[in-house]
């Protein structure tokens, strides 16, 4: 898949371009079947199948206090855009000036004139321009005078749910990995860098690898099943987001900790991704040491009865769809 920055880049005509346009945030279950409907008629017509999004998010730029927190992070989408078989990833500068731009000129300047799309793909709710003036209506209408076919994706529904980014954010500041998991077709996960923590851990014998966390977005304070892949290793482990009031008290931000199942290695300053699977329990206050480490000791036994009994540790391993 080839990223280009702006789309300068763009600088001879696409084969039969195939477009999809949004933030695409969590690149959901309602995300995906866009996209696999793109990705087949790009290949039906031999052609190219572009993904156009914004960094920043567009209400970072528009109303920074009511910006949602990310789901993923650039990385993780492109990563999972490239496994969907995506062939271009166009990530446009989102300016004030952009936010200006009406709906109209976006399609004929950006769409139409810039990227020479023949056909995009766009789910039913999509708005775009200046104000979300524009919508499908308008596209189709567009799309007659500029010989861009407009195909409308029907919304996805999980349990009578529709799937949605933000449903999915609500999910996660709640602790709900389990439905979230549903609806993002794989375990919620977040990436970072392996630090130095405090030590506890490993002097009683419960070592644990601390996360430098880049994902704006992390479940719920509480303990979870969780799984990880670490320095070429999938394994499987307990983690803890929270504050560990027992040992430290509080402190400005959760920390995500997490002990590896049947790893014994030095991770330190190893990149991580860790997916969250089940929330087990709360975080909480314990009388000391010894009442915390036999807690552990029940959430270390939930977690490998947990995996025993379903297919999350499969599905664990797959950082695809």
């Amino acid at each position: 898949m080839k990223i280009v920055r702006s789309l300068k880049e763009v600088t001879t005509p696409l084969p039969h371009p195939i477009l999809a346009v949004g933030s695409f945030d969590g690149l959901h279950r309602g995300h995906q079947k866009v996209l696999e409907n793109l990705v087949a008629r790009a290949h039906q017509y031999q052609g190219t199948a572009v993904v156009l999004t914004f960094h920043p998010h567009p209400q970072k730029i528009i109303s920074p206090a009511d910006a949602p927190r990310l789901i993923q992070t650039f990385e993780q989408k492109a990563a999972l855009l490239e496994i969907m078989h995506i062939d271009l990833l166009a990530v446009v500068p989102f300016t004030w000036d952009l936010a200006q731009l009406s709906a109209e000129n976006f399609v004929t300047e950006i769409i139409h004139r810039q990227l020479g799309i023949r056909e995009l793909h766009v789910g039913a709710n999509f708005r775009f321009g200046h104000n979300r003036e524009g919508d499908v209506a308008l596209l189709k209408k567009m799309g007659e005078s500029l010989d861009i076919q407009v195909v409308e994706v029907s919304e996805l529904y999980f349990r009578n749910h529709k799937v949605s980014s933000t449903r999915i954010r609500r999910l996660l500041a709640q602790g709900c990995v389990e439905f979230g998991r549903r609806l993002l077709g794989r375990p919620y996960s977040i990436t970072g860098t392996v630090v130095h923590g405090a030590g506890l851990g490993a002097r009683i014998g419960i070592p644990t690898a601390n996360l430098d966390v880049r994902n704006e977005l992390v479940p719920l304070v509480g303990v979870y099943a969780t799984s990880a892949r670490v320095n070429g290793t999938d394994c499987l482990g307990v983690t803890n987001v929270g504050f560990r009031p027992t040992v430290r008290g509080t402190t400005e931000r959760p920390v995500v900790e997490t002990h590896l199942l049947d790893l014994n290695q030095d991770l330190h300053e190893k990149e991580m991704e860790l997916f969250f699977h089940f929330r087990i329990r709360a975080e909480r206050r314990f009388s000391g040491v010894e009442e915390l480490v036999r807690q552990i000791g029940r959430d270390i036994a939930f977690a490998r009865r947990y995996f025993s009994r379903t297919s999350a540790a499969k599905r664990s391993m797959v950082q695809g769809l």
